[in-house]
């Protein structure tokens, strides 16, 4: 099981440097020292699970998971404001003006009397 540490700063200021440790470990290796992957884990490691020497699957933490689909959720929300904004600014006139408006109205309330 090779592991390799990789430091990672964090782009908020508030954050301390921190260090993960990525391991890659074959599934068949895996199955034998679950507990021990776990226990890496809940000390803030990241296994990444190898078929073949390819990458099919990860274990996280649960805090690990959250954080990152909460990323996730505020930029699709940030890009959906965007949208919307972007969408309001385009807003074609109206094309119905008021005189026409009435019309309809006048020609509904007489085909609701026939």
């Amino acid at each position: 099981m090779g592991a390799v540490e990789v430091d990672r700063h964090s782009r908020d200021t508030r954050r301390r440097f921190c260090t993960i440790t990525y391991m890659g470990v074959p599934i068949s290796a895996a199955r034998a020292s679950l507990p021990d992957l776990v226990d890496r884990v809940e000390a803030g490691d990241e296994i990444v699970l190898t078929r073949h020497g390819r990458p099919v699957a990860v274990l996280i933490s649960p805090a690990t998971l959250r954080t990152r689909r909460a990323g996730g959720s505020a930029r699709k929300a940030a890009e959906l404001a965007a949208l919307l904004d972007s969408a309001r600014q385009r807003r074609p006139k109206a094309r119905l003006t008021t005189e026409r408006a009435e019309t309809l109205v006048a020609e509904v309330d007489r085909n609701r009397d026939a």
